[in-house]
């Protein structure tokens, strides 16, 4: 069975202030068959409003039910979950908004194993007393296509988005802004979650991850993380377990009052960057592009990645954790390492995808420290600039002068300087040593 309702700039309000106590408050129950809502006036000013119940403040869609939203606007509704909407079946929405629901868990729409199509959707202003997943609640699965969802508030994970363990969760040219979370401001993930050409900005957590906090699976291309901040770590990215990869990601003036402005990553958890951006983001007590815990399964680096002019540091390896280099570094690739350690090698992989070539053409280490091959071809930081001054010998003419600037100090694990058999060259001390 289906039906139509036509808002034509008209309220429906259940008018309740309080709970009922016959889980009936909600303004539409759809049990079984579709219920179609669309607001025909010119200003689209129709509205669902006043509901009070446990599940579904709004609208509650049983089992066999199917929710079809084309405009018009759930706003003002309260639940224990899901203060707008409360999914069992099924709801598409190609238009319309929710916002300004007020959930105990979930504010906005709330997925309990059904399954979620949104295009064109305004999400925003919705708020938890409690709980998390402000915006969106995913228990089930949601795909998410060019919607708004900005101004949620949620009091634990999940500002914009909490997707849980069996959440499947795709998100495609939506902006997620503006939300704010005691962990996750954007997002905060458990299950699977794919986002294609998504931008992720000015949310923030007072805790772990500004934008997107991670325990699951996430893969990220063509995405924008900008201006987003977290009390503790992981201004933009905290990665507690499972893998994120990402593909032409852009991170940028993301900040964390810890560690990792851009990414914090530890608990046996795996990242994958591919053509990936990470600049001028804050990390106060170090990583300001990314923090490499010492629990961290893996880093795997390919393609043009930056990592640069970020604050405090760029990247920052603990407890001799290692970048891999899982396909080859492209011109431009530009990464600057700290290593907890000071020196040692800091690389796996490279020597495969660039045998012969100087690591020092794609990384670089802090002011007073070097980058260069070890004996097996991996990249490595040695202290001081004594690599330099080889480098200087290497590169002046035969017969020419190299004139110093400054004193040099070898380290311990720095070689003999050495000039090839047959060049002449004069080195001018200058007054130094």
């Amino acid at each position: 069975m289906s039906f139509t309702i036509d808002l034509a700039g008209h309220t429906i309000n259940r008018n309740l202030s309080s709970r009922d106590n016959d889980n009936k408050g909600h303004v539409f129950d759809v049990n079984k068959g579709t219920l179609t809502l669309q607001d025909s006036s010119d200003e689209k000013t129709g509205k669902i409003t006043g509901g009070y119940d446990e599940n579904g403040g709004g609208i509650v869609i049983g089992g066999d039910g199917h929710l079809v939203v084309q405009s018009g606007t759930i706003t003002g509704n309260q639940a224990y979950n899901g203060g707008g909407i409360f999914v069992y079946g099924k709801l598409t929405m190609a238009g319309g908004s929710v916002s300004g629901n007020i959930g105990g868990d979930c504010g906005g729409i709330y997925n309990h194993g059904g399954t979620i199509d949104l295009n064109g959707v305004s999400i925003t202003d919705n708020s938890t007393r409690g709980a998390g997943g402000a915006g969106i609640n995913n228990k089930g699965t949601a795909t998410v296509t060019d919607c708004t969802i900005s101004g949620n508030v949620a009091d634990k994970e999940g500002g914009g988005i909490y997707n849980g363990g069996d959440g499947k969760l795709t998100l495609t040219k939506c902006t997620i802004s503006n939300n704010k979370s005691n962990s996750g401001g954007g997002i905060c993930t458990y299950g699977s979650a794919t986002l294609n050409n998504t931008d992720i900005t000015d949310n923030e957590t007072d805790t772990d991850g500004g934008a997107i906090r991670s325990y699951g699976e996430v893969t990220m291309t063509d995405c924008t993380l900008e201006r987003n901040k977290a009390a503790k770590s992981g201004g933009a990215i905290r990665v507690n377990d499972g893998t994120v990869s990402a593909e032409v990601l852009t991170l940028h003036e993301n900040r964390a009052e810890a560690h990792g402005g851009g990414i914090y990553i530890n608990n046996d958890a795996t990242l994958n960057l591919t053509d990936v951006s990470i600049t001028e983001n804050t990390g106060m007590n170090g990583g300001g592009g990314i923090w490499v815990a010492g629990g961290a399964k893996a880093v795997n680096i390919a393609g043009k990645v930056i990592v640069a002019d970020n604050e405090t540091n760029d990247v920052y390896l603990v407890g001799g954790k290692k970048l891999n280099v899982s396909d080859s570094l492209t011109d431009g690739a530009n990464v600057n390492v700290v290593l907890q350690d000071s020196t040692g090698t800091f690389t796996t992989g490279f020597h495969d995808k660039h045998h012969g070539e100087d690591p020092e053409k794609y990384f670089e280490a802090q002011p007073g420290f070097s980058v260069l091959a070890n004996d097996d071809g991996e990249a490595m930081v040695v202290a001081s600039d004594w690599v330099h001054l080889q480098k200087q010998i290497d590169a002046a003419d035969n017969g020419s002068t190299i004139t110093l600037d400054k004193d040099w100090k070898a380290a311990p694990e720095n070689s003999a300087l050495k000039i090839r058999v047959g060049k002449t060259i004069t080195i001018d001390l200058n007054g130094h040593k």
